[in-house]
């Protein structure tokens, strides 16, 4: 009778158990897509900053040259954007399934100016 109540005990208890090791998956899995989203956002804006810098012109043996960073950045940023984009895609899909909220700007700025 103890070990059937003990075994009962257990298996009522195991769920609640593992719901923590879910949630650690799952917290590990949001940084892990929030992360990948901050990157791919900072390699579009160096893509696109390669555009824009590009055409600076440089002064080498008397001769005017532009530099090369411009075709890096026209053939580099489609593929940045769209990665990206994929990225904000599979983290919005994340957080929607798993009932998360995104912080808002607006609060990350509120809550920056009450630490300072």
């Amino acid at each position: 009778m103890k070990k059937l109540l003990l075994l009962s005990l257990l298996v009522l208890l195991l769920p609640i158990f593992s719901f923590g090791q879910l949630q650690s998956d799952i917290l590990e899995q949001k940084i892990i897509l929030d992360t990948k989203v901050e990157l791919s956002k900072s390699y579009l804006l160096v893509s696109v900053g390669a555009i824009a810098f590009g055409f600076l012109p440089v002064k080498e043996n008397n001769h005017t040259t532009f530099l090369g960073l411009t075709i890096t950045g026209i053939v580099s940023t489609p593929y940045h954007l769209v990665r990206h984009l994929l990225y904000v895609n599979k983290r919005n899909k994340f957080y929607k399934e798993h009932n998360l909220q995104r912080e808002k700007r607006r609060d990350r700025n509120i809550k920056n100016r009450k630490a300072k």
